[in-house]
């Protein structure tokens, strides 16, 4: 079995370059969008010179700076053989002196969302054709006899790929990633009105307090966790959320009746009181959070499942998901109108 990585959600395939190799890919960060490209050719085209003690020295210094950074951190040294280790030296260098080095504020919020974007849209780029051969390079590399099945993304691009692929290897399967099947169906259920305005409620609820470290410690105070749960997928996070947000309401409104929270600066402030606007007097948001669970948590079970290394779940995945819609049918009365569009959902995924 060829599993294609994940980077992002998206399937991807990435190929080793040797350590000369410095990308000349474009803009793949906020810092490149200011820098220009320098590319190999331009490099080997420079007229050598006689490097004095001096500048030997002070790569010397450089390149213990750099060596210690690897040894406290614990990184693999492995990692120096990266095309984007060499475009962050090359970019370093370019800048000059001066650099304020990104802050770790930085490189979890703006930077991160910036890379995030730019890997997506590198990623679209790619159409069927290349994926397939791409994928159809990897079955060779392997050898086409010790290859059965090929998993990837669900996305329309990898569906191409995958077909085109079978068509050409009689033998091999082509099988879509379970669990990014099953972050679609959250993705699409997400976009219902009152699973929509649930979890933007509760986006909120967490967005503020994990963006005041003073809220956050006295939340952690009171409910003794966390409210936000990462899941295997984006979307399930979301719902995770949402589930463990539902299990602590009662200490949520612990906390903002508190004397700790009334005599403080954030209950005085607009966003502090509507977001315990919401926890203490929307009621509606509290019955729409139990109407979403009970439809979303069979297959929250089922993701928990195919995202298991303990087993392969290829064998059941099919019975769990017809387990999970009876249970989400039960869940919400019996009544084929009040379940039918979640099922269309599943189905359709």
């Amino acid at each position: 079995m060829v599993d294609v990585g994940s980077y992002y959600g998206y399937g991807f395939v990435s190929y080793c370059q040797s350590p000369q190799v410095v990308s000349n890919r474009g803009v793949r960060g906020p810092m490149d969008r200011f820098l220009n490209n320098v590319d190999n050719k331009e490099a080997n085209e420079r007229p050598s010179l006689r490097r004095t003690s001096r500048e030997k020295n002070a790569r010397s210094r450089v390149c213990l700076d750099i060596g210690r950074f690897f040894y406290e951190n614990a990184f693999a040294f492995n990692i120096a053989r990266s095309p984007s280790y060499f475009n962050m030296c090359r970019s370093i260098g370019d800048y000059g002196r001066g650099l304020v080095p990104p802050s770790m504020h930085e490189l979890r919020t703006w930077i991160l969302k910036e890379e995030v974007l730019t890997t997506e849209k590198f990623v679209e780029q790619k159409d069927a054709n290349l994926l397939f051969e791409m994928l159809d390079e990897i079955v060779k590399e392997v050898e086409e006899d010790l290859v059965v099945q090929v998993v990837t993304d669900n996305t329309s691009a990898y569906k191409a790929a995958g077909a085109k692929l079978m068509e050409k290897r009689k033998h091999l399967f082509w099988t879509p990633y379970a669990a990014h099947c099953i972050d679609l169906i959250f993705e699409k259920l997400g976009e219902l009105p009152q699973h929509k305005r649930a979890l933007l409620k509760a986006k909120k609820i967490s967005n503020y307090v994990y963006n005041h470290p003073w809220v956050l410690s006295l939340m952690r105070k009171f409910t003794k966790r966390d409210i936000v749960r990462p899941a295997a997928t984006r979307f399930a996070t979301a719902y995770l959320t949402l589930e463990c947000i539902y299990r602590l309401m009662q200490p949520l409104q612990s906390m903002f009746v508190s004397e700790e929270w009334n005599n403080s600066s954030y209950a005085k402030k607009p966003d502090g009181k509507e977001v315990k606007k919401i926890v203490m007097k929307d009621n509606q948001f509290w019955v729409i959070v139990g109407y979403v669970l009970k439809s979303t948590q069979p297959i929250v079970k089922v993701l928990r499942v195919v995202d298991s290394e303990k087993m392969p779940a290829m064998g059941f995945i099919y019975g769990a998901m017809e387990k999970a819609k009876e249970e989400i049918a039960k869940n919400l009365g019996g009544e084929e109108k009040d379940y039918k569009e979640i099922w269309e959902i599943i189905d359709e995924k």
